[in-house]
C-alpha cells in the first residue's frame, strides 16, 4: 500500500480543497439519484430501448462513490486521493460510455 500526502496549506491546496468539497456534495446528489434510479429500474423490471439498465448504473454508482471517499479524504483529512483512484475513474467513464445499448 503507498502513503498518503498531506495536502500543502497553500493557495493551491486551498482551492483543491474547496473544489473537492464541491465535488463532494454533487457527489452525493449523484449517489442519492442513482441510488433512486437503480431502485426503480429493478421494480420496473427489465430496461426499454433507450433507457440505462442496472449494470450501466452500478457503473456510475461506482465512479460517484469513489469521488465522495476522495472528496472526504481531501476535506476532512487533508490528503489527496492515491493513484489508483486517479487511474480508475477514467476506466469507469470509458466503460460507460462505451457500453452497448
Amino acid at each position: 500500500m503507498s502513503t498518503s500526502h498531506a495536502i500543502p496549506d497553500t493557495r493551491r491546496g486551498r482551492a483543491y480543497r474547496r473544489v473537492m468539497l464541491v465535488a463532494g456534495i454533487l457527489s452525493i446528489v449523484g449517489i442519492a439519484d442513482h441510488v433512486r434510479a437503480l431502485f426503480w429500474r429493478v421494480l420496473s423490471g427489465p430496461p426499454t430501448n433507450g433507457s440505462m439498465g442496472v449494470p450501466q448504473r452500478l457503473i456510475i454508482l461506482t465512479g460517484w462513490a469513489i469521488i465522495c471517499w476522495c472528496a472526504v479524504r481531501a476535506v476532512r483529512g487533508n490528503l489527496l486521493p492515491p493513484m489508483w483512484a486517479a487511474v480508475t475513474l477514467p476506466i469507469l467513464i470509458w466503460t460507460y460510455l462505451l457500453w452497448p445499448g
